[in-house]
């Protein structure tokens, strides 16, 4: 059957009608709102506790559902400017978009012809980062066609995921391509139709019946249908609508009433107001009807900005206007609310206003975050001068808030929730839909009426004795009409017989049904399993469960709710209780010898040998109190080990005290070095009386000893635990040196003296210097002693220093090679006094002289290279106290 939207509905086995939900090929989605609640899927009538589906066929961004009735008409709240100023230069339009939970916005600065990204992370409610996206290649001022940069929309192709951009300046529209995220620098497209518009001022674009389809509102009083096709990368195709009754046309709306399109637009002058465009039953319409609305006197003097809302049974619009026409300026500016009673098609609607924002040339997009309607307004100085408080700026009003009810759904493709409904009433089921177009949200509503059936009357499935008669009795539900499964028609029924049992309340939609299980059976009485004890042991049997006051008979006689018995035998017990339901019970209690069990006498025990301790038995199982389960387990810790033997139900147990002693702690240490005529004595001893053996054949708990090799001793305790060690001596010998013969070098002759060492560790010299070898400037005794850890040994060197003959060379080659390219003295100079040199020209010219006997001659004379040729060179000096003249001849060579 059909509900009253035309969906099907289906009875399920308990007749409740449940909604099956449709997949719809209509996607009319291009209109900011539609009155229809066909929109909304859903039953018109559900049970309470019933899961209800909630969805629609519009497509979207972010779906908010509220499940009570949303207040609209709120004033909202003082503006705050998120961002003001540079970058912004009279900006026009602005979108707000979220994109993979960041938030952008995207702003035209008109005069300068630029875009701007806000980008404002994950609120919007935050200051945004501004970045500009540049002009693309749009017709620069005071060249032919040039105008302002005004409307802009950012939407994202659900088909393919891409996000796309447009954009209107003059007569050109621009396509930005973002790829997969609007954090993209876009590629541009730039297209000219200076045949269907020119200065135009709002742009929008949305899908109609599975095609992209635009409308741009230009200056001059058209409004142009741009035709994408199936893809937002097409060059579309423009038709200018044959309209009247409107001029200057800032910003505009669609909406869809009764299967009929509407476009509501804000007319800035000539004269101001609101016109709405007639479509008919769709948007391709070329020729719409245009209508005139009649507004209060002194209301909407210069609209702007403007957006459609709309609840289950309101119609609003917000309105920006600048303010009336005063010379010489406009002002103030405010914000209207417009209220059409719930119909688009009213054409005197009434007016109110909300209060001034400082709003001036502005436009005004919705968008809805955290269960807030908010609305981005854009601001510039513009016609409104000096009367524009708030200019070039953006700022943000929250409208109104959603209840903490609503539920929100970030999916493209998944609208749908969930709900149950638990308290009966009539509620009205509220879905905006945020598009992200500049047109805003959509919105639509659809009424549910929640009623209650009834379960579980019956109580739960019981079981009556042999031969009762029970009553099930479904009076208590107050219900009028009653249908049984064994095909009764009363309140009640008696049962004789176990089964199931259902019964219907009829006569209304959520019908009421309940099923109970009835069993008959004896009085149950339950005194255990049968049981094994040991022999001379006492077994108490009882009943268990609760009676309402039984007589109890045992097969001893007795008549006690319990009984002892000490021999093996059947045993049974019948209960009666009034009313004469009766049961009855068997045990058998068998009665077996103990096993006979012993695992030893206590006992000591070496901690590293472990002992097996245990016992088998025919036909039993083992439990130890270490919680090992064979018969034998190995033990070498100290402690009471318990071995419990079970035959049948018969367990025995027996205990054994385990000592373990420990072994003898020795330790003769790490193995070592041993000198030569050393003596190390090696300490076995420990605690207790033991006895010791080492394989030098000593008894005692200790040796001296003295020449290396491996030394072993075993220690044995007076429990018979033992234990051993072992270390090696390595024989270490003394160090040796040697300096070799004595010596005689020249007077300030650098002399290493080397001591060859074996064995040793460091060297000592007698001038308290230490390490090999030693440098020395002087004559004299010098002693090397080695030293390692078994001792030290010396040997003495003399070193005796003369004074040595000066000499000069026979030539010398000044070239700059670096080798022999100096003639002075050489020789043991150190002792050397007042000294004279002086070198001559064979023409007697002296070309060098110095007093410095270190010096010497470059082969220069007079800054020039002297030529080579014989020289004759006259030295005198004198050694302690005794005057020498030397001279002589050599040779420049080149």
């Amino acid at each position: 059957m059909l509900n009253a939207h035309g969906f099907c509905l289906i009875m399920n086995k308990n007749k409740r009608f449940i909604q099956m939900k449709q997949i719809l090929s209509f996607c009319s989605v291009f209109l900011i709102m539609a009155a229809a609640d066909a929109q909304i899927i859903a039953p018109d009538t559900v049970c309470a506790g019933d899961t209800v589906i909630l969805t629609t066929p519009v497509q979207g961004r972010i779906f908010t559902w509220n499940l009570d009735t949303v207040n609209i008409t709120l004033s909202p709240p003082p503006s705050t400017t998120v961002l003001q100023g540079p970058p912004l230069n009279t900006p026009t339009y602005a979108t707000m978009n979220e994109d993979n939970g960041n938030w952008y916005s995207f702003v035209s600065n008109a005069i300068i012809r630029e875009i701007l990204r806000l980008d404002y992370g994950n609120s919007p409610y935050n200051t945004p980062v501004a970045t500009s996206l540049g002009g693309f290649g749009l017709a620069p001022a005071g060249t032919a066609g040039a105008g302002h940069l005004q409307g802009i929309e950012i939407l994202q192709d659900s088909a393919t995921g891409n996000w796309y951009g447009f954009a209107v300046c003059a007569s050109q529209l621009l396509r930005l391509d973002f790829g997969n995220s609007l954090a993209n620098t876009p590629a541009s497209t730039l297209m000219s139709f200076s045949s269907f518009f020119a200065y135009p001022l709002q742009i929008g674009i949305r899908r109609f019946n599975n095609d992209w389809i635009g409308f741009v509102g230009s200056q001059n009083g058209s409004i142009t249908r741009l035709e994408f096709g199936s893809s937002l990368v097409n060059t579309p195709v423009a038709q200018n609508l044959g309209v009247s009754n409107f001029n200057l046309p800032t910003n505009f709306a669609l909406y869809e009433q009764n299967g009929l399109w509407y476009m509501l637009i804000a007319n800035l002058i000539n004269p101001a107001g609101l016109t709405r465009l007639e479509f008919g039953a769709s948007l391709l319409n070329n020729n719409p009807a245009g209508v005139r609305l009649t507004t209060p006197a002194g209301r909407l003097p210069r609209p702007r900005g403007m957006f459609l809302i709309s609840n289950c049974d309101q119609l609003y619009a917000y309105v920006v206007n600048e303010g009336p026409p005063t010379a010489p300026q406009f002002g103030p500016p405010e914000l209207e609310l417009i209220d059409f009673n719930n119909d688009i098609t009213n054409n005197a609607p009434t007016v109110t206003l909300l209060g001034n924002y400082n709003l001036s040339n502005n436009s005004l997009r919705p968008y809805i975050f955290n269960g807030d309607l908010n609305a981005l307004l854009v601001s510039n100085s513009g016609a409104g001068g000096s009367g524009s408080v708030n200019v070039n700026t953006i700022s943000n009003l929250r409208l109104f808030s959603f209840p903490a009810g609503s539920v929100s759904v970030n999916s493209y493709n998944n609208p749908d929730i969930s709900h149950v409904f638990t308290v009966p009433g009539t509620y009205d089921i509220t879905l905006f839909v945020d598009q992200g177009a500049i047109m805003g949200p959509s919105s639509f509503c659809k009424r549910i009426t929640v009623i209650t059936g009834q379960s579980g009357f019956l109580g739960n499935d019981t079981t009556a004795c042999t031969g009762e008669t029970y009553i099930l009795d479904a009076a208590g539900t107050g219900a009028t009409d009653y249908l049984w499964n064994t095909g009764a028609v009363t309140p009640e029924i008696p049962v004789t017989q176990p089964g199931t049992y259902w019964v219907q309340l009829t006569g209304s939609l959520c019908y009421s049904a309940d099923t109970v299980t009835v069993s008959f059976d004896p009085l149950p009485v339950d005194i255990g399993p049968d049981r094994v004890a040991c022999l001379g042991d006492t077994v108490t049997l009882q009943a268990a469960g609760v009676y309402n006051n039984p007589v109890y008979q045992w097969s001893t006689g007795l008549g006690t709710s319990s009984i002892n018995v000490t021999r093996p035998d059947m045993y049974w017990l019948r209960i009666t209780e009034p009313g004469g339901c009766t049961g009855s019970d068997t045990v058998h209690v068998k009665m077996i010898p103990p096993p006979l069990i012993s695992i030893g006498d206590d006992t000591i025990i070496c901690a590293s040998t472990p002992l097996r301790i245990g016992m088998a038995y025919p036909g039993a199982t083992y439990l130890w109190n270490t919680g090992e389960t064979d018969a034998y387990t190995e033990v070498s810790s100290t402690g009471d080990y318990i071995l419990s033997v079970s035959v049948e139900s018969c367990t025995v147990s027996d205990t054994i005290m385990i000592t373990a002693m420990p072994d003898p702690d020795i330790d003769l240490g790490p193995d070592d070095d041993i000198c030569p005529e050393q003596v190390i004595i090696l300490d076995a001893s420990a605690p207790g009386n033991n006895r010791y053996v080492w394989n030098t054949g000593d008894t005692t708990d200790s040796v001296s000893v003295s020449a290396g090799g491996l030394y072993q001793v075993e220690v044995t305790s007076e429990y018979g635990c033992s234990s051993s060690d072992s270390i090696m001596l390595r024989h270490y010998p003394e160090p040796v040196v040697m300096l070799g013969n004595d010596t005689t070098v020249c007077e300030e002759t650098p002399l290493q003296l080397s001591a060859w060492t074996l064995n040793t560790d460091s060297v000592l010299w007698s001038d308290g210097t230490t390490g090999n070898p030693l440098s020395v400037k002087s004559g004299g005794t010098y002693i090397a002693t080695a030293i390692n850890k078994c001792g030290t040994q010396s040997d003495t060197i003399v070193v005796k220093q003369i004074f040595c003959d000066i000499m000069l060379p026979n030539a010398f080659t000044p070239n700059g090679d670096g080798m022999n390219d100096i003639f002075r003295i050489l020789g043991n100079t150190g002792r050397m006094e007042g000294v004279s040199f002086g070198i001559y020209n064979r023409w007697g010219e002296q070309v060098f002289h110095t007093k410095d006997k270190y010096q010497g001659w470059d082969g220069y004379y007079k800054n020039r290279p002297s030529l080579m040729g014989t020289y004759v060179y006259l030295l005198e000096y004198s050694v302690d106290g005794r005057p020498y003249l030397q001279k002589g001849n050599f040779h420049l060579l080149r």
